[in-house]
């Protein structure tokens, strides 16, 4: 599965669990952060993708942050966090320059 459709679905999930954990319905979550209950549904069946203004204000309306829409308990990631660190020249030394009296560096 590709990634954006993988991860249309696990947000779609997500939102769901949070919203029953709640109590909402879509109807309900959906007057709250004013969207339709239809978009509530295409969202969590992983059809449609809200826009960031609109996974604030689902955010909102469940009390939550953001970031509890993007956790997806029990999901192992296969990307992992790489630091990139650039290799030392060897042999390279910071030459030194000779300056004559009263110039100014800079």
């Amino acid at each position: 599965m590709r990634l954006v459709a993988s991860l249309r679905k696990l947000f779609g999930k997500r939102l769901r669990e949070i919203r029953t954990e709640k109590g909402f319905n879509q109807l309900y979550l959906g007057t709250l952060a004013g969207v339709s209950e239809d978009f509530i549904s295409l969202v969590e069946r992983g059809i449609n993708t809200p826009s960031f203004e609109t996974i604030e204000a689902l955010a909102a309306a469940l009390e939550t942050n953001v970031t509890a829409l993007f956790t997806f308990p029990g999901q192992q990631s296969d990307r992992q966090r790489v630091r990139m660190v650039r290799p030392k020249k060897q042999g390279s030394k910071t030459a030194t320059k000779k300056r004559a009296p009263g110039s100014r560096s800079g």
